[in-house]
């Protein structure tokens, strides 16, 4: 009888590994797909970033073309990330790019689909961007934290983890798992961050991240952002210095000293 339910099984298993195949083919085909959509825009980027420093001088029609060139490029790089992601874990994602400087952490770019709903999240009653605590943020925390040695931040459920703590008191009402990993610069030999700027992150609620493609798909994206994000942070310094003005200034920069 036994052997009889599992020629019965069979037809059912088929189809599954059928489907299973045409996901994971499809995967395959998208984040080629993907990865070229964002290193072509990374690469117009660059070049118009680069054009301005070489000369080491900026007007405001420069500097609007290069805000413009970059959140065109965030806009790409988001709504891709995020639907292939959604693909993947097969459970609606939001992708989030954070950044941190002196232990503050603050929200820079959503990605068009999650934004409408969690902008309200980015600022205090007084319309101010809003600064969190890095250690208010386990998963910030933890990559930060070089006694922690974590370079990344991968969880499935994040009810189950331990001693999860979010800066953002009402995450549940988004996400219940996420993969962060850090914008930043490490010494290569030992995987040691030394310079840590921002967070590319990804979330959802019934997970799915926490595995090595997922970590090597995101750190992929993420380490050339480090250099990118230090351009655009050059362009935005020689604005300032020459009181050039920009209202999406405010949101990447963190003033000097």
């Amino acid at each position: 009888m036994k052997e009889l339910r599992k020629l019965n099984d069979l037809p059912s298993l088929n189809d599954k590994l059928v489907k299973d195949n045409i996901h994971y083919e499809v995967l395959l085909n998208s984040s080629a797909e993907i990865l070229h959509n964002i290193t072509h825009y990374y690469r117009n980027t660059l070049y118009i970033f680069d054009s301005i420093l070489d000369e080491n001088d900026i007007i405001k029609d420069k500097l609007d073309d290069a805000i413009t060139y970059f959140y065109s490029f965030l806009d790409i790089l988001t709504s891709n990330v995020q639907s292939y992601f959604s693909a993947y874990t097969k459970d609606k994602c939001a992708v989030t790019l954070k950044l941190v400087k002196d232990d503050l952490v603050k929200t820079f770019y959503r990605d068009s689909i999650s934004y409408r709903a969690r902008k309200k999240n980015d600022r205090d009653t007084h319309g101010n961007i809003k600064l969190s605590e890095i250690n208010e943020n386990t998963d910030f925390y933890s990559i930060m934290n070089k006694d922690l040695k974590e370079t990344t931040f991968l969880c499935n459920s994040l009810n189950s983890h331990e001693s999860y703590s979010n800066s953002n008191s009402d995450y549940q009402k988004y996400y219940n798992a996420c993969a962060v990993v850090p914008i930043s610069r490490n010494s290569g030999k030992d995987k040691v961050i030394l310079h840590v700027i921002g967070f590319l992150c990804v979330d959802n609620y019934k997970g799915g991240f926490a595995n090595q493609h997922v970590e090597n798909f995101l750190c992929g994206l993420s380490d050339p952002l480090y250099n990118l994000f230090l351009k655009y942070e050059q362009i935005i310094n020689l604005a300032v210095d020459k009181g050039i003005s920009n209202e999406k200034i405010s949101k990447f920069y963190w003033g000097k000293g």
